[in-house]
C-alpha cells in the first residue's frame, strides 16, 4: 500500500501501509526527511536544506553530503519495500515530499485543528468542538521532535506545546463546568506537568479536588505548588492561592456519627434521657454551620478560577 505515516510527536517515526518501518543510514539523512516533512507544501532548497544540517561546512561540502543523504533516504524506502518515487521529489533546486492523499503527517493535522480551535470562544464547548479537542489532544502523544536536538524545530516545538497546553486548559474547564472531576483533574494534572509554576493549574486542581470530595488532596497541591515556587523561584504563592489554601483549611471536618442501631420491635421502647433533644440540636446546628462554610469556600473558589481564567486568556 501507498500510505505513509510520519510522526513528529514524541517518537518520532516512518510507518509504511503494511507496517513497515522506513528507517535510515545516518542521524543527517534522517533529520533531512523530517526537515522536509516539515516543510511540506512549501518546498525546501537544496542551499538552505544542505546549510540548515551542515552549518560548519562549507557550502561545497554541504552541498555533496546533501546529495549523500538523499540516495541514503531513497534506500531506506526501498528496503521498506516502499517506492521512493511515490514520495520523494527531487530536482537539481529543490528537496521536498509529495503532498498527497496517502500521507499522513500528525503535526499537519494538529496545526488545521489548532486553527480552527483558535476561533472558538473560552467557555462553549459543543459535542462537536469537544471532539475536535480530543483528537487534537490525542494527537499530541509527546513534544515536537521528542529527543532531537535540531536546532531547526526548537521554535516550533515550543509554539507545539503552547497550543497543547491551551487545549489541556480549554478542556479542563470543559470538565469542571459539567462538574466531571475525574476528567477535570486528570487534564488539571497535564497543565501541572506541562509548566509546574503555572498557579492557575495548580488552583484549579485544588478546586477539583475539594469539590469531588477530596479536601486532603487540595491542601496537599497547595503545599506541593507553594514548595516548587520556593525551590525554583525563592517567592510565596501569590495572594489568590493563599486565599484558596486559608479557604481550605476554615472547613472544618466533623467525626463521622456514630452508628445507630435499629431497635427490635419486640423490645419496649426506652425512654429518651434528658438532654438528648438538646445535643441532638446542637450537631445539626454544628452541622449546617459546616455547610454554609463549605458552600461559602466553594463560591469563593468559583469566583477566583472566573478572574484568573480571565486573566490568563
Amino acid at each position: 500500500m501507498k500510505n505513509l505515516r510520519v510522526t513528529m510527536f514524541g517518537r518520532v517515526c516512518i510507518t509504511g501501509g503494511s507496517g513497515a518501518r522506513v528507517e535510515f543510514e545516518t542521524q543527517k539523512s534522517r533529520e533531512l526527511f523530517f526537515l522536509s516533512a516539515f516543510h511540506l507544501g512549501r518546498g525546501l532548497g537544496r542551499i538552505e536544506a544542505a546549510s540548515t544540517l551542515r552549518m560548519d561546512c562549507t557550502d561545497t561540502q554541504a552541498r555533496r553530503a546533501l546529495s549523500t543523504d538523499l540516495w541514503r533516504i531513497r534506500q531506506g524506502f526501498t528496503q521498506a519495500g516502499l517506492d521512493p518515487d511515490w514520495y520523494l521529489e527531487t530536482t537539481p533546486r529543490d528537496v521536498a515530499l509529495k503532498p498527497s492523499k496517502y500521507l499522513h503527517i500528525d503535526h499537519m493535522h494538529f496545526d488545521l485543528l489548532v486553527t480552527r480551535i483558535s476561533d472558538l470562544p473560552y467557555g462553549t464547548v459543543g459535542a462537536d468542538d469537544l471532539a475536535m479537542l480530543q483528537e487534537a489532544a490525542t494527537l499530541y502523544r509527546g513534544d515536537l521532535f521528542e529527543g532531537q536536538s535540531w536546532d531547526w524545530c526548537m521554535v516550533a516545538r515550543e509554539q507545539a506545546r503552547s497550543c497543547y497546553t491551551d487545549i489541556a486548559d480549554r478542556l479542563m474547564q470543559h470538565f469542571m463546568a459539567e462538574a466531571e472531576w475525574t476528567e477535570a483533574i486528570s487534564w488539571a494534572q497535564v497543565l501541572v506537568q506541562q509548566d509546574p509554576l503555572w498557579e492557575h493549574a495548580h488552583r484549579a486542581l485544588m478546586r477539583c479536588y475539594l469539590l469531588s470530595g477530596n479536601r486532603g488532596m487540595a491542601i496537599r497541591q497547595y503545599t506541593d505548588c507553594a514548595a516548587l515556587l520556593q525551590d525554583e523561584l525563592g517567592v510565596e504563592p501569590s495572594f489568590e492561592t493563599q486565599q484558596m489554601y486559608r479557604g481550605l483549611l476554615s472547613v472544618a471536618i466533623q467525626p463521622p456519627a456514630e452508628r445507630v442501631l435499629r431497635r427490635d420491635p419486640a423490645l419496649p421502647a426506652a425512654p429518651l434521657q434528658k438532654g438528648r433533644s438538646g445535643a441532638l440540636t446542637d450537631h445539626l446546628a454544628k452541622a449546617l454551620g459546616n455547610l454554609n462554610q463549605a458552600r461559602s469556600l466553594v463560591e469563593h473558589v468559583d469566583h477566583a478560577l472566573r478572574t484568573d481564567g480571565a486573566s490568563t486568556k
